[in-house]
């Protein structure tokens, strides 16, 4: 059911991966759109500049997913190539796939990632300084940034989500994956449309 995508080598991968961000991105536009509505107080959700939500935006939000999933493949890679040979006893569990292994692995690594962005001097005042606040996301991240662990939380939970619907959307063929990023494309403009 679901694809081996944690070789770092494999190029064929990518093409899922990128839908499966794609997907993601859209998937917490319904839930801000959802907050919206229930709080019917747009101040309140998580991103309170909607209306400056622009293609730069999306290329961001997209583009970290991805990367992350690059990041997270390189190193289980060199896991799964290297600690065997570094270790006394052979682990034979490390060195053969598991899903739930690198949806483990994933998460760890997320998090290191996102503590050590935190950790070292990211704050509001920096991060205006730097962007200026050209972009939304950096904005409601430089605001949200004394709540660190629920930023920790909901990146590890997209990163969890988008190895889950990159390992299923592996399993489909080159044709069949190009069509839902056409038809996840067409879509995403709505959404945006909604949230505004």
């Amino acid at each position: 059911m679901f694809k081996n995508i944690s070789d770092y080598n494999n190029l064929d991968d990518y093409l899922s991966i990128f839908v499966a961000s794609i997907f993601v991105y859209i998937i917490s536009l319904i839930i801000i759109i959802i907050k919206n509505k229930i709080n019917k107080n747009k101040e309140d959700s998580l991103n309170t500049s909607n209306s400056k939500y622009d293609l730069q935006d999306i290329v961001t939000d997209i583009l970290f997913y991805v990367m992350s999933m690059i990041r997270i493949r390189y190193l289980y890679t060199l896991f799964v190539k290297y600690l065997p040979m570094l270790t006394v006893v052979y682990f034979n569990f490390l060195t053969n796939y598991s899903f739930i292994q690198f949806l483990l692995f994933g998460c760890i690594i997320q998090f290191l990632n996102d503590y050590l962005l935190f950790h070292f001097n990211l704050n509001p005042k920096s991060i205006s300084d730097i962007f200026i606040s050209k972009n939304a996301n950096i904005d409601e991240e430089s605001k949200l940034i004394n709540k660190k662990f629920p930023i920790i939380i909901t990146n590890n939970i997209m990163i969890l989500l988008t190895i889950i619907i990159s390992s299923y959307f592996g399993n489909f063929t080159n044709h069949t994956t190009i069509n839902i990023l056409i038809n996840l494309i067409y879509i995403l403009p709505y959404i945006l449309h909604l949230i505004k």
